[in-house]
C-alpha cells in the first residue's frame, strides 16, 4: 500500500538562541522532511533545533522511515556536535514515534541530544536552560 503524505513544514530561524523550529501541519513522511533538512541555509543549520507536530504528524511513517533518517543525518551533525533536537508531539502516536527516534539516534551514536516534548514551551525551556548553562561567567 502507498501511503501519501502531505503536510506543510514551516521554519522560524532564531539566532540569539541558536534555534531553528520546524512547525508540521499535515502528515509528514521521511522524503518531506529530508528535503527541508536539505534545504537549510548554513545560517539556519543552527546548533538547536525544535520538530514541532503538534498540528501535524508523523504517524504514518514506518521504523524503516525512522532509520532511514537517522542514517542520512548522521554525516550532518557536524556543525550541531553540542546541540539540541526538542521532538514535540501532539498525539501519543507522534510521541512514541518521536521516542524511537531518540533511542535511535541515540544507539547509533548521533552526536546531538534528543529529547521529546507533548508541549512546545518545554522544548523552548529545554533550550534556554542550555543555552544559559553554556553562557555563565
Amino acid at each position: 500500500m502507498l501511503r501519501k503524505h502531505m503536510a506543510t513544514i514551516s521554519k522560524e530561524h532564531y539566532p540569539e538562541k541558536a534555534l531553528t523550529i520546524f512547525t508540521i501541519v499535515g502528515s509528514a513522511g521521511r522524503e518531506e522532511m529530508l528535503q527541508v533538512v536539505d534545504n537549510l541555509t548554513d545560517e539556519e543549520r543552527t546548533p538547536n533545533i525544535i520538530w514541532d507536530a503538534t498540528d501535524g504528524t508523523v504517524g504514518g511513517m514506518h521504523y524503516r522511515d525512522i532509520k532511514y533518517i537517522a542514517e542520512k543525518i548522521r554525516g550532518g551533525h557536524g556543525s550541531r556536535a553540542d546541540g539540541r533536537t526538542g521532538l514535540v508531539a501532539g498525539t501519543a502516536l507522534d510521541y512514541g514515534m518521536a521516542r524511537m527516534f531518540a533511542t535511535y539516534a541515540s544507539i547509533k551514536g548521533l552526536s546531538v541530544r534528543y529529547k521529546c516534548f507533548r508541549a512546545l514551551g518545554d522544548a523552548v525551556d529545554w533550550i534556554d536552560q542550555m543555552n544559559r548553562s553554556h553562557h555563565k561567567d
